[in-house]
């Protein structure tokens, strides 16, 4: 009798070949019914992988698109759909705050910023006519664009479709032109 109590033992979960006799063996099989041999398969591979791959949105130019006068901020939140709209007249910082009071801050706990290791001052995004510049606050966890990681305190421009990670927080950055009021 074969011992299956070995943790190493992978038994088929699907119709796998007796490695003795070549003969196909039923889901669950633990012996060959044809030789008698201990049928043992490679476990089952995963379903998907992880692939790292930069969204198609991303502007795959070199200089950045300008940011218009008219024009406001949309953080979109990846993976999910959820959105973020700022019409940034002043900058403001993106972080977390636990504080009351933080004023100029965005404040991006609803977004699990703690997990994702996003700084109670993460980094700043500001206008800088005729662009959108962000600059990384000496955070702990880096702040980058398009994969990039930025240098602290240096400012950096921003294009619509640009992909923004605050630690292993996701965002796209796009830029809309706000509703005319009539």
């Amino acid at each position: 009798m074969h011992d299956t109590s070995d943790a190493t033992l992978h038994i088929p979960h699907r119709p796998a070949p007796c490695l003795a006799c070549g003969y196909y063996v039923a889901p669950g099989t633990v012996c060959c019914p044809r030789c008698g041999a201990l049928i043992e398969v490679e476990p089952d591979p995963p379903i998907s992988t992880a692939r790292v791959r930069r969204p198609a949105t991303i502007s795959e130019t070199t200089t950045p698109s300008e940011f218009p006068a008219d024009a406001r901020v949309v953080l979109q939140f990846l993976p999910s759909a959820h959105c973020m709209s700022l019409d940034l007249p002043h900058p403001v910082v993106l972080g977390r705050s636990g504080l009351p009071g933080s004023d100029g801050l965005i404040d991006l706990t609803d977004y699990d910023a703690r997990q994702h290791g996003v700084s109670r001052r993460h980094c700043i995004l500001e206008r800088r006519d005729p662009y959108l510049v962000v600059i990384d606050l000496g955070s702990t966890n880096g702040t980058y664009l398009n994969g990039d990681r930025l240098a602290p305190q240096q400012a950096v421009p921003v294009s619509s479709g640009d992909r923004l990670i605050l630690g292993t927080l996701h965002m796209m950055i796009t830029f809309h032109k706000r509703a005319s009021r009539q």
